[in-house]
């Protein structure tokens, strides 16, 4: 469900960024940390 939510946020988030004259912004944590934690997944062996 994460990626939708990101796919969804990039154009105002871009858009925000255009007009603060390409500033960077903040990318909301949509995992609300569990990326920390997420082991690593190279294969269908390891699921």
């Amino acid at each position: 469900m994460n990626d939708p939510a990101m796919w969804s946020a990039l154009t105002p988030l871009s858009e925000k960024s255009i007009t603060q004259n390409s500033k960077p912004v903040l990318i909301p944590d949509f995992t609300r940390g569990k990326w920390k934690k997420r082991l690593p997944v190279f294969g269908l062996k390891d699921i």
